[in-house]
């Protein structure tokens, strides 16, 4: 998000510093115009005539780049608000205390224990083992992608192969960990409707 306001904030100055060109440009071509017309007394050559068309023309173009200068900043206030207000979100999310008593996390980590190893066995190569974790709040893979923390969707740059990795790791993971709990309601069976894969 932040490379596309990069963006268009560089955008927005070319399209200022091409206006001020041109803006330059058609005084200048007025200024002489006005001379040649005092100095011609009425009569307007041909080519003057085509310097005028010239000068309306990029008039035109910098009116028209002008509008578009205008609604971009808007745009791309619009756009910046709402990132603003995304990090705000997030931020207050990121500070949420957990739900999960001291049993359910001990379970937990047991599960991502599991589920690391099983991908171990199957050969994931995607992303470091070490990186793959299990979302306190979905329970669901996410990769750790740098060291502030971020974490995404398992399948985020991992292979075809790999995400058919993730899954059967995490299902393998579910039923290896059915009897961590007293608590646990896993029917003691698992179905693959696809073990070619």
């Amino acid at each position: 998000m932040q490379d596309i306001i990069s963006v268009e904030i560089a955008r927005r100055e070319r399209h200022q510093v091409e206006s001020e060109q041109l803006g330059n440009e058609i005084s200048i071509a007025l200024t002489q115009q006005s001379e040649i017309q005092k100095s011609l007394a009425g009569a307007i050559p041909s080519e003057l005539m085509a310097r005028a068309r010239d000068i309306a023309r990029i008039e035109n173009a910098i009116g028209s780049y002008r509008d578009l200068l205008d609604q971009t900043s808007s745009e791309l206030a619009a756009l910046l608000n709402i990132w603003n207000e995304y990090l705000d979100v997030a931020g207050k999310l990121s500070k949420l205390r957990s739900d999960l008593s001291a049993d359910d996390q001990s379970l937990l980590r047991q599960f991502q224990r599991t589920f690391r190893d099983y991908l171990g066995r199957l050969g994931f190569n995607s992303f470091e083992i070490g990186s793959m974790v299990i979302d306190e709040g979905s329970f669901m893979p996410r990769v750790i992608v740098n060291d502030r923390d971020r974490r995404v969707r398992a399948d985020f740059g991992t292979s075809a192969s790999d995400w058919i990795r993730i899954i059967t790791a995490f299902v393998l993971a579910l039923h290896a960990s059915r009897d961590n709990s007293q608590k646990s309601n896993h029917p003691n069976l698992t179905v693959f409707d696809e073990p070619a894969q």
